[in-house]
């Protein structure tokens, strides 16, 4: 006759595994290194819009300049170091964006 309950002993199993417990550092670990990310990247962009409204109060006209030079700036970056890449292809070719359910759009179909 057993005089243990199944219960205490899968507990037991389960607090003296050091796989489960190494499975679950690298969880937390990994979820920790998430959050900086989150929180650096945060901090970047509040830095960014910082200097945006920055550089726009002291010159109203600088987000005209800006805006297309930095737009040509990524398309480059893109085109330099990802020419192949599917994101990089289907971010610069936005006319025909969304799923293409059959229906004719605007001035890129041919034909009606």
């Amino acid at each position: 006759m057993q005089t243990r309950f199944p219960i205490f002993y899968a507990i037991r199993q389960e607090l003296y595994d050091w796989r489960l417990w190494m499975g679950r550092a690298v969880v937390l670990a990994f979820a920790a290194l998430t959050g900086l990310i989150v929180v650096g990247f945060t901090w970047l962009t509040e830095q960014a819009f910082a200097q945006f409204v920055w550089l726009k109060s002291s010159f109203w006209w600088s987000p005209l300049l800006w805006t297309p030079i930095s737009t040509v700036a990524i398309v480059w970056l893109m085109r330099r170091h990802a020419p192949r890449s599917t994101l990089a292809t289907r971010a610069f070719t936005g006319v025909g964006a969304g799923p293409d359910d059959g229906r004719r759009r605007g001035w890129h179909c041919s034909g009606l």
